[in-house]
């Protein structure tokens, strides 16, 4: 087996020990050789990736270098393309928490030898490949807004101050989303490949990255208040409840608009309307998280069960004396907060749950 690293040298250097001396030995220890290149400008990763010869490529840096690595990847004309392996060192890392993989880079990279191999799709506009989503509008602004510096300084949080900027700046145009079936109209548009992204944000719950399909959310007004209005929403995972935000699945999308606006894929401009979006089925094989995060649900019942056995043992095990009632009190105080908060949780399974149901459109 034949590994190659492709690292972005300036990724992970917030880290304690340098990222590539880890890696080399890690792979040291196991008697695996590996060959490594650093990149040095932009869309380098796409030349190598293109031209490797290894039988797993590993892309060592931030979403922009993974996605490049991919780029590079599905270029090859080569029948059996490499597999990707991923070891994220930069400010999101959103696609790899999309699949289970570590943030920790000793984990990732026991993972790279231990992990699962799966086929994913990938998106198409421009001809630029993605594996997250691609937007068109607000957010293709907002990644466009985003200083390097401010990446640098703030971390993942550059994201959201770049966002705050960009909602008073940014004059939102009329766009035109068209499929084979199906004529949708409005002022945000985000093109989907997986439905969330690890821990972080869930914009097409249903959303699957090897059903072949692409998940369009079509935002329909254009306000400030209601941008807001969105992106709480999505924040709180019920923006499927409003009947302003529309959804639809497709193999291919066509997007205009009679200003040019903004594209994005995978945080890269890549362009402005008007854009024809697609999907490549199972183009991309990549190691997965062996253990993929519990549903919700499981964690709400777990936590459930776990916490209302623990207090009725206490409650029955203690020995409390007779005239002690405020003891007694004080525990059964605490039986209540934690049901009150399990019907909590349960109530906002439930509204997860509504925007699962979302009408789907093939």
């Amino acid at each position: 087996m034949r590994y190659h690293l492709i690292i972005n040298p300036q990724a992970g250097r917030n880290q304690r020990y340098s990222p590539l001396v880890m890696i080399k030995k890690k792979f040291h220890n196991r008697k695996i050789p590996l060959t490594i290149s650093e990149t040095t400008k932009k869309e380098d990763a796409i030349k190598i990736a293109r031209s490797s010869r290894a039988d797993v490529i590993i892309a060592a840096g931030g979403d922009g270098t993974i996605n490049e690595v991919i780029n590079g990847i599905v270029a090859k004309k080569a029948k059996n393309k490499p597999v990707l392996a991923i070891l994220p060192l930069g400010t999101a890392n959103l696609f790899a928490k999309s699949l289970g993989i570590p943030i920790s880079l000793n984990s990732a990279i026991d993972l790279l030898f231990e992990g699962q191999k799966k086929k994913i799709d990938v998106g198409k506009v421009n001809g630029r490949v993605f594996v997250l989503a691609a937007g068109i509008g607000m957010d293709a602004h907002m990644y466009d807004n985003v200083q390097p510096i401010l990446k640098k300084a703030f971390g993942e949080v550059a994201y959201p101050i770049s966002a705050i900027n960009t909602i008073f700046k940014y004059n939102p145009q009329r766009i035109t989303v068209k499929t084979k079936d199906v004529e949708l109209h409005g002022y945000y548009v985000i093109i989907c490949n997986v439905g969330s992204y690890g821990n972080a944000l869930s914009i097409a719950p249903d959303a699957k990255e090897d059903d072949g399909l692409l998940d369009v959310i079509v935002f329909e007004k254009k306000e400030i208040k209601e941008f807001l209005r969105y992106a709480f929403g999505v924040i709180g995972k019920y923006h499927g409840l409003f009947s302003d935000v529309r959804r639809l699945q497709t193999r291919k999308v066509t997007v205009t608009s009679e200003e040019p606006v903004l594209v994005h894929a995978d945080a890269e401009i890549v362009g402005t309307t008007p854009v024809e979006i697609e999907v490549l089925a199972d183009t991309i094989e990549v190691i997965c998280g062996s253990k993929r995060q519990l549903f919700q649900k499981e964690k709400i019942d777990e936590i459930k069960h776990g916490m209302e056995s623990f207090v009725k043992h206490r409650i029955e095990n203690m020995r409390i004396p007779k005239n002690n009632t405020k003891i007694f009190k004080k525990l059964k105080d605490t039986e209540k907060k934690i049901k009150k908060s399990v019907a909590k949780a349960k109530k906002n399974l439930k509204n997860n749950m509504k925007v699962r149901r979302w009408k789907k459109s093939n």
